[in-house]
């Protein structure tokens, strides 16, 4: 065939980070794969040295992302990535395109120096992951998705060429292929579901009990996860709004960079939120359907505090950073508040 698109959703419930985006314009287009979503993304982590290490601060969901704990993903990583660097283009191309006739996705990192419409394409070099969900053999180029120049997440296009140039400049050497599971018998647990809403509530470590968030030992990633989340590194939970202001007091005192993303993060965990919400309110799981008005506001806050930081990037005004603050506040309360009637709501019904 002259062209191939896999499926891909352009605009999936979750782009803070690219591993998380990918596998989700995947999953997103097929409806039974709903009630796993909401079954997950409940719980966050954040990093708690982030001053002390001058790191960036990152708050992160406890979910399956690109590199496994999806169910509804088949995982097959290669060593692709490392032959590029002495493979023929035009093998490490057929390799892609004879895998994409069987319905992977291919997941790689590339020198974005070769990748049109990125930031540093013919500027400077840039290691970065890429998914290609199809290609068109008339003009000799592979679709790919991932964020734009503007930083906008978009499809687009790269040539074969550029390709197996990005490919082979490459600082990193992880890749996979990635295929959407068909028959796969996953059903609503509504006490799993709580007690990762209690997870959340309660700011506990589930290092130990991975399995409980559909985690498995399918890929190399995952079976390292359980050691990583048992170090003292981490925070998690409802504990992420007191790193929050930890990291707003830092950017007064200059001691961290600014990021947009913990407050993008933040804000698409409650859409996530307000959407479990109304999912459970509509198959008769909670009764009260004020909840979900009241959740609306939680959204809306944290949409004005991802709003507000855009503002503060902008400007350096210290007094936008007192109004994150006191909206931070104002939105754990009544989340607690909310997400505590939900549970019971749950455990009653």
């Amino acid at each position: 065939m002259q062209t191939i698109k896999l499926p891909i959703n352009p605009t999936p419930p979750i782009i803070v980070y690219q591993y998380r985006a990918f596998p989700l314009s995947i999953t997103s287009n097929y409806s039974e794969t709903l009630t796993w979503f909401y079954s997950n993304f409940i719980h966050l982590k954040c990093n708690l040295n982030f001053i002390k290490n001058k790191d960036d601060f990152d708050i992160d969901f406890i979910a399956g992302n690109i590199y496994g704990g999806i169910p509804w993903l088949d995982y097959l990583e290669t060593d692709l990535a490392s032959q590029h660097k002495t493979e023929e283009e035009h093998d490490l191309c057929i390799d892609i395109l004879s895998k994409i006739n069987e319905g992977y996705y291919y997941y790689s990192f590339v020198d974005e120096y070769y990748i049109p419409n990125r930031q540093a394409y013919k500027k400077f070099h840039n290691t970065h992951d890429l998914l290609i969900y199809g290609y068109d053999l008339s003009n000799n180029l592979f679709n790919v998705i991932g964020f734009n120049e503007r930083m906008q997440y978009v499809e687009s296009y790269v040539s074969f060429d550029d390709l197996a140039k990005a490919l082979k400049f490459s600082e990193a050497n992880y890749s996979s292929y990635i295929k959407i599971r068909e028959n796969i018998d996953y059903s609503f647990d509504k006490y799993n579901v709580i007690d990762k809403l209690e997870d959340y509530l309660f700011s506990n470590n589930c290092a130990g009990n991975l399995s409980k968030y559909d985690f498995d030992n399918r890929t190399e990633h995952m079976r390292d996860l359980n050691h990583n989340l048992s170090s003292e590194n981490w925070g998690f939970g409802v504990d992420v709004y007191t790193q929050l202001n930890l990291f707003f007091e830092a950017l007064i005192a200059k001691e961290v960079n600014v990021d947009i993303r913990p407050l993008h993060c933040l804000w698409e965990h409650k859409k996530c939120m307000f959407d479990r919400i109304n999912f459970f309110f509509q198959n008769h799981m909670i009764y009260d359907s004020e909840i979900i008005n009241s959740y609306q506001k939680v959204v809306s806050q944290a949409e004005v505090v991802r709003s507000l930081m855009l503002k503060y990037m902008l400007t350096n005004d210290i007094s936008i950073i007192t109004k994150m603050k006191s909206i931070i506040n104002e939105l754990c309360i009544n989340e607690i508040s909310i997400l505590n009637k939900v549970v019971k709501q749950l455990h009653n019904n």
